[in-house]
């Protein structure tokens, strides 16, 4: 447990060199950490959604600004469904197959005991997708996304993807008044429903609003008010201090109450925004591309610990020992959380690798709007000439 904590202080400290992504890969293991087991009773899963909903409103609103101000929302939406939808699928075959080749009999797995199977397999529609999240059960208690459980979280940010465009609008033209309002009403809502006991809704995109509105209202107010570049590398080290707090209050180091640390993540993570340029130039690459396996990591790594878990159950079940892992004690059960969050780190590089790197060109394509209304631009492959054609 130390040494694996102490991992994550480092790597608190690399993001004062490596900037957000290295800060979105840090989040993206405190989400593995919480679900592999090797963190004990902290709030990393909690702490990790939460600062990724505070990222993804700050980057929509830029990415608005910048790509899509002229664009229209219907190319928003395209970008983000090749964005999103390509390692979902990925991920979730995988793991199906996986689940099947373990202990499955045919599209059905194991649920709470070797006699009882239920289905597993896509959303049945599109609005199943967007409507699971909205009310009881949660989305990890529906069969058809047992191979996904962390599916909820998704579904949230993909909501709050649908009125992004209308929230960026009204940014640009009414100064952000109409967000911040919709952000209160949202913490009010959230509120009320933890003070009443009912802690789903805090899965709710209604109640998760309030996170992506602060972060849309906190890279328009930073926009207004740019920091020098030397001042900004003079904020990076107070940036890192702010992470390290955010680490001390996750691991419970501090004597906070749970939902005031919960609350207080996406604060942190804007103030964090707020000083240091997220679209700072001289990021080093390294920090890019450890941004770029943030989202692989954090969709695969239930498939990889599935699958390391399968691995040393086979080789025990052969040899009576866990194989690299070493005899069953408590070190041989450290080794496998430390391999966890390895297996994790390998199949979220992958996917991003093997799946998200082939569709960046054509996100890239539907971001520029020139190549997208000229339908004889060099390079546009006839099928895409014929679609603009006749649309």
């Amino acid at each position: 447990m130390i040494v694996i904590v102490a991992a994550f202080f480092a790597l608190a400290l690399l993001t004062h060199a490596g900037g957000l992504g290295v800060v979105r890969l840090l989040l993206a293991m405190l989400v593995v950490g919480s679900h592999v087991g090797g963190l004990g009773a902290t709030l990393a899963g909690s702490v990790g959604i939460c600062g990724f909903f505070a990222i993804s409103g700050f980057l929509m609103a830029r990415t608005i600004a910048a790509n899509y101000s002229s664009a229209g929302a219907v190319r928003f939406y395209m970008n983000r469904f090749i964005r999103l939808a390509p390692p979902v699928v990925a991920v979730m075959g995988l793991s199906v197959l996986i689940l099947f080749l373990r202990d499955g009999e045919g599209f059905r797995i194991k649920s709470t005991s070797d006699t009882l199977y239920m289905p597993v397999g896509p959303p049945a529609s599109a609005l199943q997708w967007f409507r699971l999240n909205w009310r009881p059960p949660p989305i990890f208690v529906v069969p058809s996304f047992y191979t996904l459980p962390q599916a909820w979280s998704l579904i949230t940010e993909s909501c709050f993807y649908l009125v992004a465009p209308l929230a960026a609008w009204l940014l640009a033209r009414r100064g952000g008044a109409f967000v911040a309002l919709a952000a209160a009403a949202s913490a009010v809502l959230t509120a009320l429903a933890v003070w009443g006991g009912q802690d789903v809704w805090l899965r709710s995109p209604l109640a998760s609003f309030w996170i992506f509105g602060l972060g849309m209202l906190t890279y328009h107010w930073r926009r207004e008010q740019p920091f020098a570049a030397a001042a900004a590398r003079r904020l990076r080290w107070l940036a890192t201090a702010i992470l390290v707090v955010l680490l001390l209050l996750t691991f419970r180091f501090l004597p906070v109450p749970p939902l005031v640390t919960v609350l207080a993540t996406p604060l942190l993570m804007l103030v964090w925004l707020w000083l240091v340029d997220a679209s700072d130039p001289t990021a080093p690459r390294w920090g890019h591309e450890a941004g770029n396996w943030a989202y692989g990591v954090f969709l695969a790594h239930f498939l990889g610990t599935l699958t390391m878990y399968w691995i040393a159950e086979t080789v025990y079940r052969k040899t009576g020992m866990f194989g690299l892992f070493g005899e069953p004690d408590s070190s041989s059960e450290l080794r496998l959380v430390i391999s966890a969050f390895l297996f994790a780190l390998l199949f979220g590089i992958a996917v991003y690798y093997v799946v998200e790197k082939p569709f960046e060109r054509l996100r890239a394509v539907i971001r520029s709007s020139r190549w997208i209304e000229d339908r004889d631009a060099p390079g546009k492959p006839p099928a895409v000439r014929a679609l603009i054609r006749d649309r």
